[in-house]
């Protein structure tokens, strides 16, 4: 009998079996029980990336399987995201505005929201916050020395395992090193630990499946978006989701075992069907998807998905009003600051991949670069309050 299901079994004795975050434990449960990463059905998997269930089992090897302990690490991980933002903000433009950015990131409800789930968020957010910090340290201060190099780039290549959308961001640091005039002995060292670290799961999954394959369900989840029903949208609405038509999995599923797909549940081995027929559909419209991207990425700019409710509308445009047009305003005060066009650089390479390929439905991948874009944003409004303390009439003498 054909399995149709897509459900993960949650570890033992773990209480969230939510689809996404019992993944994740599943993939730790196996690494630490069988010392690799399997998927229900017993076979090797690709089905995520490792960082993230790599943390987790480190979690459950100490702790056991229990929830508390990777709630704790969510929280300490947003919380070192929040210091080392913190500290830029402070090294940036000075003690003020840096409480300021500490402001406009506690009150960023989309952030620590995210802290009660089984999700790769706050670890990325902690990553990518260091990246930055490092990157500063590296650029501004000309503090340069080989295992600063080597640090980041175990960063950026860990950061990458545990989101993929890290990996054009990597890639622009090394193009920023080479405009700064690093040594380039130095952005060797920095490139080789960012492939070595990311790289040693390519090279797994070419063992195991023979190509290479970033994660499986990546493959998959190319037949799980209705291309034609972004069609009916005009290019300035926000981003939503539709299912219009039956997607073509089960075709996929049938091709699968007629190869011998042996888990046509996950298709790991022959995931490459999707992104084949990806591929034909992107080639056979190719206007149409170059639109696609660029809605898309406009979509990522955007306060609000159309799928949210009314209430989360409100919340999410009042917290992206305190971030991307201030930040954007901040550029007539810092036009002439080098790491403030870093931080858009790096902000804009978080949206290379999610306008590639695909955009959460609720804009979960525009949260990093808003992470990045709260610096400016502080700036701005440090800036704003000293010109309205200049306005504001002085105090009579009595």
């Amino acid at each position: 009998m054909r399995a149709t299901g897509m459900n993960y079994i949650a570890a033992p004795g773990h209480e969230y079996d939510y689809f996404d975050c019992a993944g994740y434990n599943w993939m730790a449960y196996t690494l630490l029980e069988k010392g690799g990463f399997h998927n229900p059905s017993g076979f090797v998997s690709a089905w995520y990336t490792p960082g993230y269930p790599m943390a987790l089992a480190i979690l459950y090897g100490v702790f056991g399987y229990s929830y508390p302990p990777a709630l704790l690490f969510n929280a300490l991980c947003v919380t070192l995201a929040y210091y080392f933002l913190f500290r830029l903000g402070r090294d940036l433009f000075g003690s003020t505005v840096s409480w300021v950015v500490l402001l406009l990131l506690v009150c960023n409800l989309r952030v620590s929201y995210h802290a009660a789930f089984i999700f790769t968020d706050l670890l990325f957010f902690f990553l990518t916050a260091l990246t930055l910090y490092l990157v500063y340290v590296i650029i501004i201060r000309k503090n340069q020395p080989f295992y600063l190099l080597a640090l980041l780039g175990f960063v950026c290549g860990f950061a990458a395992l545990v989101r993929p959308v890290m990996i054009p961001a990597g890639a622009a640091l090394g193009i920023i090193f080479l405009v700064e005039r690093v040594p380039l002995c130095k952005i060797g060292v920095f490139l080789a630990f960012v492939c070595m670290v990311f790289g040693s799961w390519l090279v797994r999954n070419y063992v195991q499946f023979g190509r290479l394959v970033v994660s499986t369900s990546s493959d998959w989840f190319f037949m799980a978006e209705d291309y034609d029903a972004y069609r009916s949208y005009s290019f300035f609405s926000t981003y939503r989701l539709v299912m219009k038509k039956q997607t073509p999995v089960e075709q996929m599923r049938d091709k699968g075992e007629a190869l011998h797909e042996p888990d046509v549940r996950y298709m790991e081995d022959h995931s490459f069907l999707f992104r084949d027929q990806f591929d034909s559909w992107r080639k056979q419209n190719r206007s149409y998807y170059y639109w696609l991207i660029a809605w898309r990425f406009k979509a990522l700019l955007m306060p609000y998905a159309a799928d949210m409710s009314a209430r989360d509308k409100v919340i999410a445009f009042v917290l992206w009003s305190l971030t991307f047009p201030p930040a954007a305003l901040a550029g007539l005060f810092l036009r002439r600051e080098k790491f403030y066009w870093i931080i858009l650089l790096l902000a804009l390479g978080m949206f290379v991949m999610p306008s590639l390929f695909t955009v959460d439905a609720h804009l979960r991948y525009q949260l990093p670069a808003q992470l990045y874009l709260t610096l400016p944003a502080g700036y701005f409004w440090y800036r704003c309050a000293l010109w309205l303390r200049r306005l504001s009439p002085e105090p009579r003498p009595s």
